[in-house]
């Protein structure tokens, strides 16, 4: 998760709604609660709902194609 330390505190992250539960995991519990990140998890099979979920304070942009557990793939 090293990328995450490019990012402060304020910053706003999008993750794929399905992302592997160890990098959920991450970005809830040290890049939310201890650096004061924010983030939204959202279904990106469809781009329209990456385009709601983008704030000017979005940085980062998290997916995993084929998504780990269900195997959802993402169109990069």
């Amino acid at each position: 998760m090293i990328i995450a330390h490019l990012l402060k505190s304020g910053d706003h992250i999008i993750l794929v709604d399905d992302v592997y539960g160890g990098t959920g995991r991450f970005f809830r519990r040290i890049a939310g609660e201890t650096y004061g990140m924010t983030y939204d998890f959202v279904d990106m099979t469809d781009m329209n709902n990456l385009k709601k979920a983008i704030k000017k304070n979005t940085k980062l942009v998290w997916l995993e194609t084929p998504t780990n557990p269900t195997l959802k793939c993402i169109d990069i």
